[in-house]
């Protein structure tokens, strides 16, 4: 503790007599004193801090409720373009259409109405081929190559104005979605056009829905067909086809992608969860396994709740 010191006073002191009579000085010291600071008192009433409130938690969302949801397909992304034929006599680069099975399903995955199969025109090169729809850079005429979407730079955007029925961006179904009661499978499948369906005679229900699990998945047990000497780079063919060969005769198969949707996953989707990659948004790809096919593509839905 620092002390506060007096300082001693020098006070004059004279004697009584005569002329004679010397003056003299003396110091005297007053004894110092120590100041000291007030020792405080315990407060009669002591003060309790106040705890800060508790965190309110944030409300847990109630389940979807189920309500009307909404299947477009916006368009498709050439990751890879097809092998075809040095002439191209079919147009240049690729053609495309997308067609697509939707089956209604139960709770249980099993279906409750037949399938029914919605398509597109074809997309590529309009030259000599009047009844297609252009798209793609290989020539001035359209034609699909490597790093093409349809359509072009909006294949992933949201839609603007109500999807068509005939063609892209094209509505793939519509209705209600409730919770534990079943939903809605979708097969979209990317289609490479030659010179004739030769393929779709091997596959009669090349997208039929036989068995359905959650998400996007492929079916089990999906179609399969064979074909003797067949050249499958010149033919109408789904993207994704197996080609193999088995006994010394050529084989091929198929196994389409399918979403299910319910109200639940329907949910996820628009959230941005559950596969989608972004909300609402879903990719569905095809890849051709064998290197003499190279076909790689993307096909986009979009699933909307409905106001």
């Amino acid at each position: 503790m620092r002390r506060a010191l007096l300082t001693a006073s020098l006070i004059p002191i004279a004697a009584v007599g005569g002329a004679n009579v010397a003056h003299a000085q003396r110091t005297v010291s007053r004894p110092s004193t120590v100041l000291r600071r007030p020792t405080p008192l315990p407060s009669p009433h002591p003060t309790t801090p106040t705890p800060a409130p508790a965190p309110t938690p944030a409300p847990t969302p109630a389940p979807a409720a189920g309500g009307v949801y909404r299947v477009t397909l916006t368009g498709f992304h050439v990751n890879h373009e097809t092998y075809d034929t040095a002439l191209e006599t079919d147009g240049k680069g690729d053609e495309i259409r997308i067609m697509t099975t939707v089956e209604d399903i139960d709770a249980n995955g099993r279906s409750t109405k037949p399938p029914r199969t919605l398509s597109t025109p074809v997309y590529g090169d309009v030259n000599n081929f009047p009844s297609r729809v252009q798209a793609g850079s290989r020539s001035g005429k359209g034609g699909l190559r490597t790093g093409d979407s349809y359509p072009s730079g909006g294949a992933t955007a949201p839609l603007q104005g109500a999807p068509l029925t005939d063609r892209i961006p094209m509505l793939l179904w519509q209705g209600m979605l409730q919770p534990g009661a079943g939903g809605v499978a979708i097969a979209p499948v990317a289609w490479e056009i030659d010179e004739g369906d030769v393929l779709t005679s091997l596959f009669p229900e090349e997208v039929s829905i036989l068995h359905v699990v959650s998400g996007i998945t492929s079916v089990l047990g999906g179609p399969a067909g064979a074909a003797s000497n067949m050249v499958v780079q010149s033919a109408d063919r789904p993207i994704g086809v197996v080609h193999y060969k088995a006994g010394g005769v050529d084989q091929l198969r198929f196994t389409p992608r399918v979403l299910t949707l319910t109200s639940t996953t329907a949910e996820a989707v628009i959230a941005g969860k559950g596969g989608a990659i972004a909300p609402g948004l879903v990719e569905v790809r095809y890849r051709d396994p064998a290197s003499d096919l190279q076909g790689d593509y993307s096909i986009y839905l979009r699933i909307e709740r409905m106001p």
